[in-house]
């Protein structure tokens, strides 16, 4: 049997009695190390599971990188079935919308005892980025919400860290069998200071008006504090500079993103972030 394939450049064919060949010399399988290092301070500071990033394009073509190559050819050759439900742009918790059988193999498999999805919507593509939670962390994932912030700053250091894996990634991508588409918790007393070290990056990638805005640190943090309705006053508070310099980076943000107002140039910034769902505020 043929899964659905499209008949353009980069996409993969396989079939189902291939596949388990085809995914072991895939990157999505041979890059588990590599996603594993670069996602170690995700693991040390909040205890998860596992991770896995994904981009389904409008061609439903896709391309995987997840730290558990075994877990992934799993659920590809298992029978059953993942969710069907559609989502929205924000962050779900797997027991709200995975079906319980899904959820009790995971669990039998793999100790991934719940997980949340946190879905982006780009031009060209949706991204998703799967956490996986052990026990005890599972039955605590809620408390996950309380620093959604730290998450959002990973997304972005493993984007520019994995930037030349997805690259192959996305030269490799294929199509999903139909069965895939579709005590006080650890995470309460998380060092921010020892995250915020260990994923700080200098250069930031967002996506403005389909092309790839890289801002410096200090452009992104000016543009989150003024997102968040503060004032440049407040800003240059909070961040220990001038007003000036605020108004420097703020020029300077503007121009990479050719944008002539600061307005239009929030909107889009907020556009790139991830949209909270009512339950995580």
């Amino acid at each position: 049997m043929l899964y659905t394939i499209f008949d353009k450049p980069g996409l993969v064919i396989a079939q189902r009695g291939l596949y388990y060949g085809f995914v072991k010399n895939h990157v999505s399988f041979t890059a588990a190390n590599d996603v594993s290092q670069i996602c170690k301070p995700l693991f040390d500071t909040f205890n998860i599971a596992a991770f896995n990033y994904s981009r389904l394009y409008k061609d439903n073509s896709l391309l995987v990188l997840d730290n558990c190559g075994e877990a992934f050819l799993h659920f590809c050759n298992s029978k059953t079935p993942a969710s069907g439900t559609t989502l929205t742009p924000g962050i779900h918790l797997w027991e709200d919308y995975q079906p319980q059988n899904y959820l009790q193999e995971a669990a039998n498999y793999f100790n991934y005892y719940n997980g949340i999805t946190i879905l982006l919507e780009l031009d060209d593509c949706v991204e998703y980025i799967n956490l996986a939670f052990s026990k005890p962390e599972g039955s605590k994932v809620h408390a996950f919400f309380q620093h959604i912030d730290l998450m959002e700053q990973f997304i972005f250091y493993f984007k520019n860290k994995a930037r030349q894996l997805i690259t192959q990634a996305y030269k490799e991508r294929f199509t999903l069998p139909s069965t895939m588409r579709g005590e006080r918790s650890h995470i309460e007393n998380i060092s921010h200071e020892k995250f915020n070290a260990l994923t700080r990056t200098n250069k930031i990638r967002m996506h403005f008006k389909s092309k790839e805005v890289t801002f410096s640190r200090r452009e992104y943090e000016c543009l989150l504090q003024l997102a968040k309705g503060k004032k440049i006053k407040e800003v240059a508070q909070t961040l220990s500079l001038s007003p000036r310099t605020i108004e420097d980076h703020l020029m300077n943000a503007k121009t990479k993103a050719n944008c002539s107002f600061r307005s239009q140039l929030l909107d889009l910034f907020r556009n790139n972030l991830i949209t909270l769902l009512q339950s995580s505020k």
